[in-house]
């Protein structure tokens, strides 16, 4: 098909905002838990929703496809982000500690800017379920390949990626998230289909699921999973690591839905790949420029975390973004 669709592009800005608050720590808040119980599901289901969107490609052509629009980025904005810290601390003691970091795939947790692992692990999930596509045919059997995955990374890699992440190029992470992207890719037809309301009976189940899903997220920002009521058993642990973030996933799609028309938030969702390769850049080099004026950042209040959130995303997004853009162009990225 190869469409874009409006309130997906939103929901990708609300997951870069998440991101970036998520990285100020406990100035955010209740809301700094709260990211993290989500927000990196939130990009992966996307992306598989994008998956199900996109033109169908031979091997070849969607390898390089894939390589060039994820890992040509990736790439150039691990190095970006090396020089910068390099010219920041006035020290090139790490370089090469760093670049072997880059050549693994900057690792989940190994890597200072912390964002860039989410892009080799994109590209390692969307080719390990494009294979698996093109083997398994049915959605069903597509899922149950996934969830199985999801399980390896769960029970049998030592030590788990949702405690020490530790493969090259996060496949370790991508076993863990390949759920996700699965979810994304076989369910968004159905989601697309309930988000047309164009019956009574589509808004009143969109209306019915908008509002638990809002309450459940509502409990849950204030630090309270209502679905470990049922216990907190290995079993019921390894559902609700699934069930958890899909739940605010679908809070956070109704809420795109009804935002769909804001343009801005629609432009910035585009604009995600280059706001997540800038943002280690942009959260240490504006409060460094304002200083230089003679202004200092202080965040009192998760309010104001929020707010200095969407002041970096806009700033990267009309300052950075044209200029990366530009750059990749002429390396024929895109």
């Amino acid at each position: 098909m190869g469409k874009r669709v409006k309130y997906l592009d939103v929901a990708k800005f609300i997951g870069i905002f998440c991101i970036y608050l998520g990285h100020f720590g406990d100035a955010a808040g209740y809301a700094y838990s709260f990211v993290f119980t989500f927000h990196v599901a939130l990009f992966f289901f996307l992306s598989g929703c994008s998956e199900w969107l996109s033109t169908e490609r031979p091997w070849k052509q969607y390898f390089y496809k894939t390589f060039k629009g994820i890992m040509g980025p990736f790439y150039l904005f691990a190095i970006a982000a090396v020089v910068f810290r390099c010219v920041l601390d006035n020290s090139y003691a790490n370089v090469g500690q760093n670049l072997i970091c880059i050549l693994k795939g900057c690792i989940r947790n190994r890597f200072f800017a912390g964002g860039l692992w989410f892009l080799s692990c994109l590209f390692v999930v969307k080719l390990c379920f494009y294979i698996l596509r093109k083997l398994l045919k049915s959605k069903l059997l597509i899922l149950i390949a996934c969830l199985a995955l999801y399980l390896a990374a769960q029970l049998l890699i030592d030590p788990k990626p949702t405690i020490q992440p530790h493969m090259a190029y996060n496949i370790d992470s991508a076993c863990y998230y390949m759920i996700f992207y699965g979810l994304g890719y076989c369910g968004f037809d159905k989601i697309h289909t309930l988000f047309a309301f164009d019956t009574v009976c589509k808004r009143v189940w969109g209306g019915i699921l908008g509002g638990v899903s809002c309450a459940f997220s509502a409990a849950l920002f204030f630090g309270k999973n209502v679905l470990y009521v049922f216990g907190s058993n290995v079993i019921v642990y390894l559902i609700n690591c699934i069930l958890t973030p899909c739940i605010v996933i679908f809070f956070v799609l109704s809420v795109s839905k009804l935002m769909q028309d804001v343009t801005l938030f629609g432009e910035m969702g585009k604009n995600t790949l280059y706001l997540c390769g800038s943002e280690y850049v942009m959260r240490r080099l504006i409060p460094i420029c304002l200083q230089t004026v003679g202004l200092n950042i202080a965040l009192p209040s998760p309010l104001s975390a929020y707010l200095y959130t969407f002041a970096l995303l806009l700033l990267c997004n009309k300052l950075f973004v044209p200029a990366e853009k530009a750059v990749f162009a002429k390396l024929r990225f895109f």
